[in-house]
């Protein structure tokens, strides 16, 4: 499995490199612009950097040469599956770091807490779309993996859409902040991982 990685790495050092370029320079456009736009960090650093690399590992393997050279291969579908999810987590995990400590030092007006919360509640979110987008690649192919994104945003605006002008509820994020809503989602992202995992392995195309 550490070999599968190792390959990724290889193969896909021109788009880790970019990932990390965008991570580092886009903050600093953020504070250029002097908004108080940092919570774009949130939202699109972990989008970005895990659609990138894990999206073009992805479209790699996709060509059925390669899925074919793969299955030759002396690696169960276990292991390969395993390996893209580590890097899935690795990613996200990353990025929940390194966003904790760049908003730390630039946002002054937000509590070390209130950024740790936060960005705990979008990373497991990103994991429980992460997770479907791989096992919709195993089961099914790239484009539809990559098209998920799609549903996600149009699925996200319509949600929303409902429960503010339908269903008069007004979202209130820093209510989803307290610790019993984030150790519920935890549990949910856990059991997202462990179906859609299990899921890819069955049906692994």
């Amino acid at each position: 499995m550490l070999n599968i990685i190792k390959k990724d790495i290889l193969f896909n050092k021109k788009f880790i490199i970019i990932a990390i370029l965008y991570s580092l320079i886009f903050p600093i456009f953020l504070i250029i612009d002097g908004e108080e736009k940092y919570m774009f960090m949130n939202f699109l650093i972990p989008l970005v950097s895990t659609g990138i690399i894990i999206g073009k590992i992805c479209y790699l393997e996709d060509c059925g040469d390669v899925r074919m050279y793969l299955k030759s291969l002396p690696i169960g579908r276990y292991k390969h599956v395993l390996s893209r999810y580590i890097e899935m987590l690795v990613i996200l995990i990353a990025s929940l770091i390194y966003l904790v400590i760049v908003q730390s030092f630039v946002t002054k007006d937000l509590s070390l807490s209130y950024i740790i919360k936060i960005n705990i509640f979008i990373i497991l979110l990103y994991t429980i779309y992460y997770s479907i987008y791989l096992m919709l690649f195993f089961t099914k192919n790239y484009y539809t993996a990559q098209n998920s994104l799609i549903f996600l945003v149009f699925g996200g605006l319509l949600v929303s859409l409902f429960l503010q002008k339908v269903l008069k509820v007004q979202i209130d994020v820093s209510s989803l902040l307290h610790g019993q809503y984030i150790i519920g989602l935890f549990f949910v992202t856990i059991l997202s991982l462990i179906i859609t995992f299990f899921i890819s392995i069955k049906f692994n195309n």
